[in-house]
């Protein structure tokens, strides 16, 4: 099962879900430059890991420890 914890789309429009306020406070720091960084990058490519490391360190790191939270959906 897939999360979604933020969207961006290429109308500039950045959702943000209310679950984010259990998360940890990088985490969510983390989603919302996510998302930030798609306004420059609109995949997941080399140059948007890039410019995502360089404004939250160690990107890829606290990505993987996203994936260990869910959403509950009911």
């Amino acid at each position: 099962m897939k999360s979604r914890w933020g969207s961006y789309s290429r109308k500039n429009n950045i959702n943000l879900s209310i679950y984010l306020m259990r998360l940890p406070e990088h985490l969510i720091d983390y989603v919302i430059l996510h998302d930030l960084v798609h306004t420059v990058h609109h995949n997941h490519g080399a140059g948007f890991w890039n410019l995502l490391d360089i404004v939250c360190v160690g990107a890829r790191g606290i990505y993987k420890e996203l994936r260990k939270y869910r959403v509950a959906f009911f």
